[in-house]
């Protein structure tokens, strides 16, 4: 089965509620009613066409039936009005669709924006709700290396989320002790994710080792402090911070500050044998680690502050890929989560001068079906807001590459399953 919906957001770690509400926006891409391709539709409007006899009686029952198809038509938008389904434009007659073509794309687009954090969780959730078949893609990092995830005592991404929430428990290796029993046991009827680590304990009894459990209490806004004493979480001031970047992750350590994904999509591509066509989209921008939470383009901060968000998701029913496998089947679908990094859909671009963002999207309205299709009222919100521009390109590509998703496999690389995979066209 094929996507119906793709959410694309633009993020902000912003603090302040005013801040999220102008900061953050969605481009929403949701298929035309029916589910039908757009190929599909005008070969059924030729056989419909083909099926009206001539003569005036029979032709004026042929236009009779097109028109009570239209009245039906009429009323199936006004019910879709009602539940907020299709945007402004097109509730008030005006066409507002990215039609594809021969690429078989047919359906409403819109921007959205004026929602915190937590309000485009349960956003998602309803929209997830109603439409289960939906990709959403967030413009921050999942996670972070696998030795910090390790560092923490984290097994999994999840783990760590729930260490940066502040609900979690991270396992430490020692001597076998007479309590692991004990805390197992009493970790059973504690957090979900105590009990995690209680079935975790008993696998390690059963192999000998000992595991022994300590309580973290959200680890993200603490690192997010200026006080905070761990150093590596640099690009803001502090009594213990200079805001620059701390010497474990200089020279020959930069690799260590990125997790795999970001080394391939921001450094190895400008290496020799590097992809030219990902370095041609990273052309002028400088790499950032998820361990840097001050400073131009930093992306340290909207990723802590995103991980609240993304154990909300995952425990509303979505799967998180690259760590959980794709589920679009007729059964039981379930909303699916990627994370993505605009730079890698828009290419090079000035995307804070509104001149440059104008002339971006006027010229492909020229050369390509899915950008001609946007209406008026979308294009002048993206024309005025960097954000809004990211998070309708986004969307917009996610779109022509919609195919891809339902075949997304969870990983099986020991590392990537911590650190998580940038999604972009073709990766798997």
């Amino acid at each position: 089965m094929g996507v119906e919906r793709v959410v694309a957001l633009d993020w902000s770690g912003d603090r302040s509620a005013g801040g999220q509400r102008r900061k953050i926006w969605a481009g929403v891409w949701t298929a035309a009613p029916g589910g039908l391709r757009n190929d599909e539709r005008q070969s059924k409007q030729r056989q419909t066409q083909k099926q009206i006899p001539f003569g005036d009686d029979k032709q004026k029952g042929g236009q009779e039936q097109e028109q009570r198809r239209r009245q039906e038509q009429e009323q199936e938008q006004e019910q879709r009005r009602n539940a907020g389904a299709l945007p402004l434009r097109q509730a008030q007659g005006q066409n507002d669709t990215v039609e594809g073509g021969g690429a078989g794309v047919a359906g409403s687009m819109r921007l959205e924006t004026g929602r915190t954090r937590a309000e485009w969780a349960e956003w998602l959730v309803e929209l997830g709700a109603e439409t289960p078949r939906m990709v959403v893609g967030i413009d921050c990092c999942f996670s972070y290396p696998a030795w910090f995830l390790a560092e923490h005592g984290c097994g999994s991404v999840f783990d760590f989320w729930r260490a940066v929430v502040g609900d979690a428990t991270t396992t430490a290796t020692a001597a076998p002790t007479a309590t692991t029993a004990a805390t197992a046991t009493a970790a059973a009827t504690a957090t979900r994710a105590a009990r995690t680590m209680a079935a975790a304990t008993a696998t390690a009894d059963a192999m000998k080792a000992a595991t022994t459990t300590a309580k973290i209490a959200g680890m993200g806004e603490e690192w997010l402090h200026r006080a905070c004493e761990d150093g590596r979480f640099w690009g803001v001031t502090g009594p213990g911070r200079t805001g620059k970047r701390p010497e474990e992750f200089s020279g020959e350590g930069l690799r260590r500050m990125m997790r795999t994904t970001d080394w391939e999509n921001k450094i190895a591509v400008r290496m020799a044998g590097g992809d030219a066509e990902r370095a041609e989209k990273m052309k002028g921008i400088t790499a950032k680690s998820p361990f840097q939470i001050g400073g131009s383009g930093s992306v340290g901060t909207g990723s802590l502050r995103a991980m609240p968000v993304l154990e909300r998701l995952r425990e509303a029913g979505f799967r998180v890929w690259p760590f959980e496998d794709v589920e679009f089947g007729e059964k039981a679908p379930r909303p699916l989560l990627v994370e993505m990094y605009t730079r890698l859909l828009t290419g090079p671009v000035a995307k804070s001068n509104g001149v440059a963002r104008r002339a971006y999207l006027l010229a492909k309205r020229k050369t390509d079906a899915l950008y001609a299709g946007l209406g008026r009222g979308v294009l002048a919100k993206a024309y005025a807001s960097e954000d809004a521009f990211d998070a309708l390109v986004s969307c917009v590509e996610m779109v022509r590459w919609r195919g891809e998703f339902a075949g997304l496999k969870a990983t099986r690389d020991e590392v990537l399953r911590l650190e998580g995979i940038t999604w972009r066209p073709g990766v798997r």
